[in-house]
């Protein structure tokens, strides 16, 4: 990814020039002027909004060491339960879209058990537009879990314009286990990319990808119940998200 550049850094507020801990760099100036980023570690609260739809919960936890805060996303019953956390009131996302920024996505996330076929989680994240925990983005680029629609448990890199979408398998697999996953969508609002602990996803998305004012989008996680009706959860560690304007405002 772009942002994996040797050397690439974003700037800090003091000004001095920080790489994040994964050697993900962004080269983001210290002002809102050249763009800017946002962080939710879920430490005791939440910086975002947390939305339910049935019996779906999220609630900040403390998970294990090293992971101060953590969002716990249940669901359970199928086809009704959901849950999902946004920057941004419910069906009010930003009015950013593709094209003129550079968008990055970052999150540390593991499913509290792999989908098998009996107990199905849906889980989407990225930039999206969803106004329950249980519907598809109608504009964004994101990864999706979907066991029932895929007949696998691999990411798929998503983009959707006005709900016409494009989905690619990434050839990775969910684990239950914490994993870092990453999405960027490139300045001219032409291509998707992504990386999946750390490697990169087999395949791109270059069609279907947000671009106009009417097509607004915000960082979304979301997770639902497909089939079965034993409670399962997606846990975040934290999220990022970062914008470089390619013009300064």
């Amino acid at each position: 990814m772009g942002y994996r550049l040797a050397g690439t850094s974003y700037g800090s507020s003091s000004g001095a020039q920080v790489t994040l801990p994964s050697g993900i760099a962004m080269s983001i100036a210290p002002s809102p002027v050249d763009g800017y980023w946002f962080h939710d570690d879920f430490s005791m609260s939440t910086l975002s909004v947390v939305l339910n739809t049935g019996a779906g919960t999220g609630f900040p936890i403390c998970n294990a060491v090293g992971e101060p805060g953590t969002l716990q996303q249940a669901v359970a019953v199928a086809g009704v339960d959901g849950t999902r956390a946004q920057i941004g009131a419910s069906g009010t996302p930003w009015t950013c879209f593709g094209g003129g920024s550079t968008f990055y996505f970052r999150a540390r996330v593991a499913i509290s058990a792999v989908p098998d076929g009996v107990q199905n989680t849906i889980v989407r994240l990225g930039f999206g537009d969803a106004t329950t925990g249980l519907a598809d983005n109608t504009d964004g680029a994101y990864l999706e879990l979907d066991r029932a629609t895929h007949g696998d448990n691999n990411w798929r890199l998503c983009a959707s314009n006005n709900a016409v979408r494009t989905k690619v398998d990434t050839g990775i697999a969910v684990a239950a286990a914490m994993t870092l996953v990453e999405i960027e969508i490139n300045s001219d609002g032409t291509l998707v990319q992504c990386e999946i602990g750390g490697v990169a996803g087999s395949n791109t998305v270059a069609t279907n990808i947000p671009v106009t004012t009417a097509r607004g989008f915000q960082a979304l996680i979301q997770t639902s119940k497909q089939l079965g009706a034993t409670s399962r959860s997606l846990f975040v560690d934290y999220y990022s998200v970062g914008v470089k304007f390619a013009t300064a405002r």
